[in-house]
Order: C-alpha cells, then structure tokens, then sequence
C-alpha cells in the first residue's frame, strides 16, 4: 500500500489512535466486490499487512514524539 493512501485511510478511521480493525473496516469499504473475491484473498492480505505495518510504524513513531524522544 503507498504512504499515502495508508494516510487516507487512517485519517478516515481516526488517525493514529484508529485500530486495526477500524483501518480494516474502511480500507474493505473502498475496495471493489471483485477485489473482495476469494481469488484475490492472498493479494488483499497482503495488501492490508502493509497497511498495518505502516500503522504500527506511525504509531512508534507518534509515541516517540510525545514522548520526547525525537
């Protein structure tokens, strides 16, 4: 997932306190039903991993800042 489609979907969910399943639920609202299919399964997977993973990367890095560490 690019950056900055990751940003879309986190501002909709609400930001980087959204949960992981809150980011789910609108990144599934914006795909098509074909990409919902059980024949592109692996490839969603992936797709949401990488959304999540830049999710947990944000949310280190938000800590870090309030923190006073950055």
């Amino acid at each position: 997932m690019m950056h900055p489609q990751y940003l879309r979907f986190a501002s909709e969910a609400g930001g980087v306190h959204a949960t992981p399943r809150e980011l789910i639920r609108v990144a599934r609202s914006h795909i098509t039903l074909r990409g919902k299919s059980r024949e592109l399964r692996a490839a969603r997977h992936n797709w949401l991993r990488s959304m999540l993973t830049q999710h947990s990367a944000s949310r280190v890095e938000y800590i870090d800042v309030m923190r006073g560490k950055a």
